[in-house]
């Protein structure tokens, strides 16, 4: 069975899903991005600025809490259209100022937020909720998908 846009219900949710950040993934981050503030890489740099240490760039959510699109789906028994464009429409984060560190345990869960139809046109939001180890929201946001 598919997941359809008739299938798809506001509040379906994926299970959580979890994962401890490696301080060499944001290295690698920060290199691919470009990101060439120390306070990413440098942990003296870092501690000079009265950061507690390295931390993870804040775009850097997007990297290390996708969405779980076929998680999400699986738990209605179904599985993603072949025809689902994985490129989303818009995305909105926003950032809780909670700092992510390297060996912090990351977990996030994605859920449907909306279903709109707007000029012919089907999308479905949804929302990835992020926290730390402590259970602190770290981020939260939202990504859109048109859904053929």
């Amino acid at each position: 069975m598919t997941y359809t846009w008739d299938r798809a219900k506001v509040g379906d949710t994926a299970p959580p899903s979890s994962r401890v950040l490696a301080d060499v993934e944001i290295a690698e981050y920060c290199r691919a991005a470009r990101y060439e503030n120390l306070v990413y890489t440098n942990q003296p740099a870092a501690q000079e600025t009265g950061l507690p240490g390295i931390v993870a760039p804040p775009a850097m959510i997007l990297a290390i809490a996708q969405p779980q699109l076929a998680d999400l789906a699986a738990g209605q028994r179904c599985d993603l259209p072949a025809s689902l464009s994985l490129n989303p429409t818009a995305i909105t984060i926003r950032y809780q100022g909670v700092f992510v560190r390297p060996e912090d345990v990351i977990a996030s869960q994605t859920c449907v937020a909306s279903k709109e139809e707007r000029e012919e046109k089907r999308y479905l939001t949804f929302t990835v909720k992020v926290h730390n180890q402590d259970g602190q929201l770290v981020a939260e946001y939202d990504v859109e998908y048109m859904w053929e």
